[in-house]
């Protein structure tokens, strides 16, 4: 099962995330984490720019839903 939670900035989807999780007993994910993994993946640093910078990138190059194709 996969349950997306979207909203605007601090609007709470790690906090509603991480009590799904510890309820259902799964992972949780988020986008940025796609992002993190591939600046990992480049040796790159994980700042705010580079996540930035990185997941606009990622989204010319693999289209809207990359991120998303990327957790999976």
């Amino acid at each position: 099962m996969i349950i997306g939670l979207t909203g605007r900035n601090a609007a709470g989807k790690t906090t509603a995330g991480r009590w799904l999780a510890g309820r259902l007993g799964c992972g949780m994910d988020s986008l940025s984490d796609a992002i993190r993994y591939w600046l990992a993946e480049q040796g790159r640093d994980i700042t705010r720019e580079a996540l930035i910078d990185g997941g606009r990138q990622l989204r010319r190059e693999g289209g809207p839903g990359v991120l998303a194709h990327r957790l999976l």
